[in-house]
């Protein structure tokens, strides 16, 4: 019995091992026949059964397609916001921005007063600002007049620059926009730029004529908007100072010769009256000797200091424009959102809004931008997020595009810009335009003549001090610098009414890559001026 046990034990335990080879040589041919044949050719029980491997990039190319399949669905608006709101999942400039225009709060009782005399409502922050210039500033000149002080002048002109400067011009800014005051009230929205503008560095008769005038009438187009960038090359500091420096000449001369030809002639006698009022107390004040350390620490220095800082911020709003629609509505400028300088000056980060529609009202931008994000990711407009006017111009000075990426919001339906092709777009787009009147490349001749003709204000201020020498130097160093600047970047005059041709618009009209350009409609009365213009050309 126990022998027979073993051996049937032995010979059970053998079979199992041959069927276990055999098996084990069926599976390793069915897997060599699996590999010559189609899948189509597996029973589909089979199929069910054995786990599908699949490798990374399967995985992704399938999530691609299935990303590209949702966004089919949904029209060009949704996609773009859908890639906005990938990167700003909720805009702090429209949920809890708190605002900071003003310096202080005025008190309560004198608020239901003026809210009856104002338009809007929503500007009572804006006439706030303007009555903290009028407590906080005034008083100072008052003093500094009666105690003259080049320390005081000094120390007061800081205190003007640092606390109110920004508020004040971005105020001045929407209030020439959009009226203040109630159309019975009238004289009082004239007070912003005549009456306060003077202590502030801002000749009067000059900021409405330069800015809602001119500026937006031509819409930064070269050669009748004097102050328009396209004809430097906007990644170059070099073409900064160039650009201030022969602001301040054009701004006295050209203005008013701008309005008499445009037929403005109200803002003309405006500007000669009152700039030319301006400019005659000064030189009075300073000639006769008459309060000279007043003079120049509360009109000649701010003057040089705010039109310095007023043409490097308009510089940079306009330091990207589209080559494929540079005179258009959203080809020239960008827009910056959710950085607190945007709760600092009414939302003049969403410059690209501001120029497209200019009454708009400022606290109604954001919502405007959000809403209509089709429009901007059609023209292909910059939006950069957490980052302001001097970061973006550093960067572009130093053509650090890999830093400046990192604050760019992707709002174009389809495939990413890589940082390659963002470098790329922000070197065309900081080109200089209209090749017959642009910068030579000798940049090395625009600092040379600057301070070439400075050297004589600096001397006779030196060893003359406030006298009729130290005036004399400083027409000789504004002349020199008009003379020998503005040579090596003439404008046309405004008798020449040919449009330039811009460099890669008609590539770009022949090609249609871009598609037709959307033509927002005039939103003030002095855009008509520049509606004319393009026609008549």
């Amino acid at each position: 019995v126990v022998l027979r046990f073993l051996v049937v034990r032995n010979s059970s335990s053998l079979v199992a091992r041959k069927q276990e080879v055999q098996s084990s040589r069926g599976r390793k041919s069915a897997e060599r026949r699996g590999s010559m044949t189609s899948v189509a050719d597996v029973p589909s029980e089979r199929i069910s059964q054995q786990p599908a491997v699949v490798s990374r990039e399967e995985s992704k190319t399938m999530t691609q397609r299935e990303e590209a399949t949702d966004a089919s669905t949904l029209s060009y608006k949704e996609q773009a916001m859908q890639k906005y709101r990938a990167r700003v999942p909720v805009n702090t400039d429209i949920h809890g921005a708190v605002r900071n225009e003003r310096a202080f709060p005025m008190p309560a009782f004198i608020k239901p007063y003026l809210l009856s005399i104002m338009e809007d409502p929503r500007d009572y922050m804006a006439l706030e600002l303007l009555m903290n210039v009028v407590v906080a500033v005034v008083p100072t000149l008052v003093l500094l007049f009666f105690f003259e002080s080049h320390l005081l002048g000094a120390a007061l002109l800081v205190f003007r620059m640092y606390g109110f400067h920004t508020r004040f011009m971005l105020t001045l800014h929407a209030v020439s926009h959009r009226r203040l005051f109630k159309k019975e009230y009238h004289w009082l929205n004239l007070l912003a730029e005549n009456g306060i503008g003077w202590v502030m560095g801002i000749p009067p008769g000059t900021y409405y004529l330069h800015h809602v005038a001119m500026h937006h009438a031509e819409n930064n187009v070269f050669p009748t908007d004097i102050t328009s960038t396209m004809p430097y090359d906007r990644s170059s500091p070099w073409s900064l100072i160039h650009y201030v420096t022969t602001f301040y000449t054009k701004s006295i001369f050209y203005l008013p010769y701008y309005a008499w030809r445009k037929g403005r002639y109200d803002l003309l006698v405006q500007s000669l009256v009152m700039q030319g009022g301006y400019h005659m107390f000064v030189l009075t004040m300073t000639f006769f000797d008459f309060k000279p350390i007043f003079t120049m620490w509360t009109c000649t220095f701010p003057l040089l200091v705010v039109g310095a800082s007023i043409m490097s911020g308009n510089f940079s709003q306009h330091i990207f424009i589209d080559p494929q629609d540079p005179d258009g509505k959203y080809g020239n400028s960008f827009c910056f959102i959710q950085d607190p300088y945007n709760q600092k000056c009414y939302n003049d980060g969403y410059h690209t809004v501001h120029h497209a529609h200019s009454r708009l009202h400022w606290s109604e931008m954001p919502t405007h931008f959000e809403e209509n994000i089709e429009k901007f990711a059609k023209h292909d407009v910059f939006v950069l997020t957490g980052i302001e006017n001097k970061g973006i111009m550093w960067y572009s000075f130093t053509r650090n595009w890999a830093k400046l990426y990192e604050h760019y919001v992707q709002i174009r339906p389809g495939k990413d810009r890589s940082l390659e092709e963002f470098a790329e777009e922000c070197e065309r787009r900081t080109k200089q335009y209209d090749t017959d009147h642009c910068l030579p490349k000798e940049h090395w001749a625009l600092p040379l003549c600057f301070f070439g003709a400075l050297i004589p204000v600096l001397l006779s201020l030196l060893f003359f001090g406030l006298t009729p020498m130290f005036v004399g130097a400083a027409f000789g160093f504004f002349g020199n610098s008009y003379v020998m600047l503005t040579s090596l970047c003439t404008p046309k005059t405004l008798k020449d009414q040919k449009a330039p041709k811009w460099v890669g618009k008609e590539e770009a009209q022949a090609a249609g890559s871009e598609g037709e350009r959307e033509t927002a409609e005039p939103s003030s009365d002095e855009e008509s001026d520049s509606e004319q213009h393009k026609k008549k050309a």
